[in-house]
């Protein structure tokens, strides 16, 4: 079981398709989970995190391309602290190209501890998509187990 509470750097990055999405999330896990602090990294001025700001939140919720610019452009975390990536809706991000090219920068930044999950609904038509998507991210300093579920996909890296 991975620790969130007592250590001072970021241990959940949680990617979203979509700012909406990702700041529906973070509301959520707000909601669910007041006392964890998190902190959204998109490109929404009222909502987003400051640039300038070290991010030690326990989670940080946002788009591959804002958080990976969080955190190599800006320097508000270290990618390699991340304890468990979080990617939702994988069957949207392989229609996206940047969305998956981002998510395997992220990747390669992890440590080889970290613990990633992908959350997908499958159907006939997206399965090998996502499979593949899955499999690229074997390219990366981290071990991969993919196990298929009726309708939803749930990808468990080690």
């Amino acid at each position: 079981m991975v620790k969130l509470a007592g250590d001072q750097f970021t241990q959940v990055v949680l990617l979203a398709q979509s700012a909406d999405s990702a700041k529906l999330i973070a509301e959520s896990l707000y909601d669910l989970y007041g006392d964890l602090t998190s902190a959204l990294t998109i490109h929404d001025s009222e909502f987003r995190w400051p640039k300038t700001k070290t991010i030690n939140t326990q989670i940080i919720t946002g788009t591959p391309s804002t958080t990976r610019d969080y955190s190599k452009n800006y320097k508000c975390f270290d990618l390699s602290d991340i304890k468990v990536l979080i990617v939702d809706e994988v069957d949207t991000f392989v229609k996206v190209q940047n969305c998956q090219d981002d998510t395997i920068r992220i990747a390669r930044e992890l440590s080889a501890g970290c613990k990633v999950f992908l959350f997908s609904e499958i159907n006939e038509t997206n399965q090998m998509d996502v499979q593949n998507f899955a499999e690229r991210l074997q390219g990366c300093n981290i071990n991969i187990q993919v196990s298929i579920q009726s309708v939803r996909f749930l990808t468990y890296i080690t």
